[in-house]
């Protein structure tokens, strides 16, 4: 509010006469006139209110503007979800590999996300056929190591069903893989004759598909080893191993192995490479 003295109200201009105030002084009876400009307040009024507003909205307005940094953390997460959805965490792993003496098959099947699994695991060696049914719990060790212990059942043919106690291991990096699996029975197996010897009982045990392999974009290559305790005595095997994704879950396996030598050939279904 602002007072300013005059003397003849007559000479305001016409725009101001109505916004002033004229008050009478009683003491030496001289005007003074008391202006209020109501327009310009009224004026100013929006202003400070489209400020505050301003003010009040604009964290969240800055979330609408593309490039922003609320919009563009919105876009990661949705990245990263459908991400996920592609590589789903229940995703079957499943390895075949066949010659013309030796089968096998691995079936594993995430179960919790948090590491249960439920493992199949087949062999058939010199006309006899074994397999193991096992659970297990992945635990990660640092970044790239994972290891899975598991409890499960041996059984098969010239095979006394018994438990049995399961290992694998993995190592992947963006250029180097490797894996490995352990099977022991803990019961022995039965007795039994093949090409006129005889056999007795002993615990089987079952190391199979270890390898280190070298990835470059789609192509793994790298040795591979293998041990197989049916009988007495251990039968040890050694060669090279060379698998290639030709779609994104679905990858084509090749493996050579001795001192006999021997090809076998088969497929990996697996979620893509981390």
């Amino acid at each position: 509010m602002v007072w300013i003295p005059i003397d003849d109200p007559a000479t305001l201009p016409p725009t101001c006469e109505n916004n002033f105030e004229i008050r009478e002084s009683l003491n030496d009876g001289s005007n003074d006139i008391m202006m209020f400009d109501a327009v310009r307040i009224f004026n100013r009024r929006p202003r400070i209110l489209v400020g505050l507003l301003l003010l009040i909205f604009a964290p969240f307005t800055s979330a609408q503007i593309p490039g922003g940094p609320v919009q563009e953390q919105k876009k990661q997460e949705q990245n990263k979800k459908d991400e996920e959805s592609e590589s789903p965490s229940h995703f079957p792993e499943i390895e075949f590999v066949a010659s013309n003496k030796f089968r096998s098959l691995g079936y594993i099947q995430p179960v919790l996300k948090q590491g249960a699994n439920f493992e199949v695991h087949y062999f058939g060696i010199d006309g006899a056929d074994v397999a193991v049914v096992n659970g297990s719990w992945t635990f990660r060790a640092g970044k790239h190591l994972k290891l899975t212990p598991g409890l499960g059942v041996y059984f098969g043919e010239h095979q006394k069903t018994s438990p049995a106690i399961a290992f694998r291991w993995e190592i992947e990096t963006r250029r180097v893989f490797s894996q490995g699996l352990f099977l022991q029975s803990l019961g022995k197996n039965e007795n039994f004759e093949e090409e006129e010897q005889s056999f007795s009982g002993v615990r089987p045990s079952i190391w199979d598909g270890n390898h280190v392999s070298l990835r470059y974009k789609r192509w793994e290559i790298g040795p591979l080893w293998e041990r197989i305790h049916g009988r007495e005595g251990n039968e040890w095997k050694g060669g090279m191993r060379t698998a290639f994704r030709f779609w994104r879950y679905v990858s084509g396996l090749l493996v050579i192995v001795g001192p006999d030598a021997e090809v076998r050939g088969g497929f990996i279904v697996s979620r893509p490479p981390e």
